[in-house]
């Protein structure tokens, strides 16, 4: 029975962190990225963070988000995020309905990751920041 259930593959959506400052705090902008020619629609987007911040254990609150339309071709903010939690692990699981058809993926940026030498050029969204296809 298992055998005969279709998982579809998510190739052509992104998540991006982006450095933002707004009244003098700087902070993280965490984007879901649409680059496929499809919508997507009721998309959710689990996160969580954890590891260790100067030899402390530290997990931060799952949040949930619920994006109703991400039009093809475009980004939409999905969270804020403290400067200081960019040393965490942080994981998003993303659930999303495409052309008739439920998509799971799981993006995970790992500890340390979220940093300046990571930094691309993200299309679409045209900013610098770190992104995981």
């Amino acid at each position: 029975m298992r055998k005969d259930i279709e998982i579809p593959k998510v190739t052509q959506v992104g998540m991006a962190v982006v450095p933002m400052r707004k009244e003098e705090v700087d902070y993280w902008q965490v984007y879901l990225i649409n680059f496929s020619e499809h919508p997507l629609t009721t998309v959710l987007v689990s996160s969580k963070g954890f590891g260790k911040i100067e030899g402390k254990e530290k997990e931060t609150a799952t949040m949930r988000h619920h994006i109703e339309l991400i039009a093809p071709k475009s980004f939409q903010p999905v969270e804020g995020m403290l400067d200081d939690l960019a040393a965490l692990t942080n994981e998003f699981f993303v659930s999303f309905y495409s052309n008739g058809k439920l998509y799971d993926k799981k993006f995970v940026f790992v500890a340390e990751s979220i940093a300046k030498k990571h930094f691309t050029d993200i299309p679409i969204l045209e900013q610098q920041g770190v992104m995981i296809v």
